[in-house]
Parts: C-alpha cells; sequence; structure tokens
C-alpha cells in the first residue's frame, strides 16, 4: 500500500473510533441525579439504599421509599421523578440533617427545594421537598 493511501485509510479509521467511542459513551451514561429519572435509574444511584413502594401509590403515580440515614421519596409521572421528599429518622437516631448532608442530597436529588418547602426546628432540618409531591398521595405511607 502506498504510504499516502495508508496515512488517508489511518485517519478515517482515527475519525471513525472517536465517533464511535464517543456515541457509545453518550449511551452508556447514566443520570447523576434523581429529578428526572427514570426508577431504574433512580434505583442505581440509590443501590445502597433499601427500597419499598407505598402503600398509597397509584398506578399513574408511583411512590418509592429510600430509606438509609434519611428517607428519600421519590414521586414519579409518566415514568419520571418529579418530585421528592426527604425527612430525617428520629426513630433510627437521625434527629435534623447535618448541614453537610442536606447539601450532598440536594446535589443527589438535583434541585434545591425553596426555602419554604425546608422545615426545621432546634434540632436542625427536618425534611424538605422539590417538584411535585401530590399531597394526596401523602408523605408518610
Amino acid at each position: 500500500m502506498k504510504p499516502h493511501i495508508a496515512r488517508y485509510a489511518l485517519k478515517w479509521l482515527l475519525f471513525f473510533s472517536v465517533v464511535v467511542s464517543i456515541g457509545y459513551a453518550a449511551e452508556t451514561e447514566k443520570p447523576k441525579v434523581i429529578m428526572g429519572s427514570s426508577k431504574a435509574d433512580v434505583d442505581a444511584l440509590l443501590k445502597d439504599w433499601s427500597v419499598s413502594k407505598s402503600n398509597r401509590a397509584t398506578i399513574s403515580r408511583p411512590i418509592y421509599y429510600y430509606t438509609k440515614d434519611v428517607s428519600v421519596i421519590v414521586y414519579f409521572r409518566d415514568e419520571k421523578a418529579n418530585g421528592v421528599a426527604v425527612i430525617d429518622r428520629p426513630g433510627a437516631g437521625v434527629l435534623g440533617i447535618p448541614q453537610a448532608r442536606y447539601d450532598e442530597l440536594v446535589k443527589l436529588i438535583g434541585e434545591k427545594p425553596k426555602p419554604g418547602d425546608v422545615m426545621q426546628d432546634s434540632s436542625g432540618k427536618r425534611e424538605f421537598y422539590v417538584g411535585d409531591i401530590n399531597s394526596s398521595a401523602g408523605v408518610g405511607g
């Protein structure tokens, strides 16, 4: 093979491999936040948490509880997470959510709650929510 043909073929081979690897990375990249993610992606994000379906969930409005040091309640609509509530677990010894943990959870959720959507007392932040948490579904079920 002539050198100029070999260089030309090598350039196209490199270009093609870069295009394929970029496309593959885009297909395999998983969401890094809860809001807007599918149930499967939320399960992957919270893989070390225990999970249970709420008894107040409906077919059109699934609700799942993810429990670890706090309870993260994820509301789904159209197969995407569109609401998240976080509550402390005083029965498990977690009374109030420390600021550092709150910051981690906000980053994980992908949205910061409005000031009026954060409930706190002398123990600190007790619960907060973002997005659409349908009050008829309830937080405690």
